[in-house]
């Protein structure tokens, strides 16, 4: 029975299971395409798993090889960390090794200094008890004699190279300027541009000293009797004025009714404009003639009136041409700017012709008109610079200077009256006779050369000790005075004589 159901059932079964077999046959052909896209999708699913899975493999293993490069950065560093302790510990060694050293040798040498100083100390007692003499003061004799000796070799020595380079700047100069000088070709006659005229008949040459009180009225000129008989002269501080007045002047000599009011100032406007038209073509002819480009405006005008202008009777404009050629030509033979040397000369006295009614040296005068009309700061700095006055802007300015000499140490270029002549005479006298070791002094080769003799005893009669080389020093510092305190053509010789007399007497 059992059996039989045992059958029975698995009879069941496999007509069920037959069944289906049979239905899910004729469902297999419907559910394909379902299958086909679910097998991609899980495909697609199964390959996003495993980027995933890799990506986070690759991840891990990124982390470990950081990991990895850390241990390896924090080995390395401990490895120098260890050869820097290393190091440090050698050469603190060394460190103490050398202090060690030299704290040896400190010691030594402080023992070493001791003893010096107590082997000093017993010799310098022992050099005072056969000297007699203090250590101090021996010691302050030999310094002050150590001190002179070496002074004195210095001053020898500076003096031996100064004389060679004075002796070869001498000789260098004196053939540049014997080079220019023989290049300049003038006539060097003084033009005659006096103040004075002649008249013959005493009975006019009082009308026109009495007409004078008309000329200082219009002009603040006059007319006064010379010493020379039949002489006359004209005094005004304007020398363009006095020249108009002078020609007016000669002009009446002859006769004829002295002008006055209206009429004198005509007369003396039309003497001036002639006297301007003579002027200007002077200017014209230096300026041509020295290449020098336009001058106008003030500038033209006072280098106009130096043509009628004298300094110690040699005529300013000639003196003007002349310096711009020799500055010129120095310039040049000195490598310099010849153009502005030459520019400066001619014009380097212009103010000059404003000293008569402006306070002020001529030189810092012309360098102010000049400055004013934009004029080429090289040539003003020759006008104002020449005598000093001002500080030079380059080397032109001292090249002006030296024509300046040039022009005015000429043989016959100026006549020094006989009150400047006396003047500078007596500032000789006082500058050389100012030290107290003078005894005397006397100018000799008409104020060329000053001869000093020096005192040889004191007050109390006692030598009075002067070296060669403190009379170098006491000459050289008088020249230097005289440098700066005195103005003079050309140069000035200082001479020092002491005067040595022995006397014994025989018995």
């Amino acid at each position: 029975m059992i059996s039989g159901l045992i059958g029975a059932f698995a009879g069941f079964f496999v007509l069920l299971l037959a069944d289906r077999l049979r239905v899910r046959a004729a469902q297999a052909p419907k559910e394909q395409p379902n299958s086909a896209r679910a097998e991609q999708k899980l495909r697609r699913r199964m390959a996003g798993r495993h980027r995933h899975r890799l990506g986070r493999r690759r991840s891990e293993l990124a982390r470990r090889q950081r990991k990895v490069k850390q241990l390896e950065d924090r080995i390395e560093r401990a490895a120098i960390d260890e050869e820097e302790v290393k190091a440090f510990e050698f050469a603190r060694a060394a460190f103490e090794a050398i202090e060690r050293r030299h704290q040896s040798l400190r010691d030594r040498r402080k023992n070493r200094s001791d003893r010096l100083s107590s082997l000093q100390a017993s010799f310098q007692e022992g050099l005072a008890t056969q000297a007699d003499i203090d250590p101090a003061d021996l010691l302050q004799q030999l310094e002050a004699e150590l001190i002179s000796d070496q002074q004195k070799r210095t001053e020898r020595l500076a003096r031996q190279g100064a004389q060679r380079t004075e002796s070869q700047q001498e000789t260098w100069v004196r053939q540049i300027i014997q080079r220019c000088s023989e290049r300049y070709i003038d006539s060097h006659f003084a033009p005659r541009l006096s103040t004075g005229f002649r008249c013959d008949n005493g009975a006019r040459g009082l009308e026109l000293v009495a007409w004078s009180a008309e000329l200082k009225e219009a002009r603040e000129m006059e007319i006064v009797a010379s010493e020379r008989e039949g002489y006359y002269s004209v005094k005004g501080a304007d020398p363009w004025w006095k020249e108009a007045v002078r020609r007016l002047a000669e002009d009446l000599v002859g006769g004829g009714q002295l002008p006055t009011g209206e009429e004198l100032e005509r007369r003396l406007n039309g003497i001036s404009r002639s006297m301007k038209a003579v002027a200007g073509r002077c200017s014209d002819q230096s300026i041509k003639a020295l290449k020098v480009g336009a001058v106008e405006g003030e500038r033209r005008r006072l280098l106009d009136r130096l043509r009628f202008r004298t300094s110690y009777r040699q005529n300013q404009w000639r003196h003007a041409a002349e310096v711009g050629f020799l500055s010129g030509m120095i310039c040049w033979e000195l490598g310099l700017d010849g153009p502005v040397g030459r520019r400066g000369g001619i014009l380097h006295d212009i103010g000059k012709a404003l000293t008569h009614d402006t306070e002020g040296g001529h030189a810092v005068l012309g360098a102010e008109v000049a400055r004013a009309e934009d004029e080429h700061a090289g040539v003003a700095s020759c006008i104002g610079a020449h005598h000093g006055d001002e500080p030079p802007l380059g080397l032109e300015p001292f090249v002006v200077a030296a024509g300046d000499a040039i022009s005015g140490a000429r043989p016959g270029a100026r006549y020094h009256m006989g009150e400047h002549h006396e003047q500078r005479l007596r500032e000789l006298d006082r500058i050389t006779k100012s030290p107290r070791i003078v005894d005397d002094s006397y100018a000799v080769h008409g104020g060329r050369e000053v001869r000093v003799i020096l005192h040889t005893e004191d007050r109390n009669g006692r030598p009075i000790r002067t070296s060669e080389e403190d009379m170098r020093n006491l000459a050289r510092n008088m020249a230097d005075q005289i440098e700066e305190e005195m103005e003079y053509p050309g140069s000035i010789n200082v001479t020092l004589i002491r005067r040595v007399v022995a006397q014994t007497r025989a018995r």
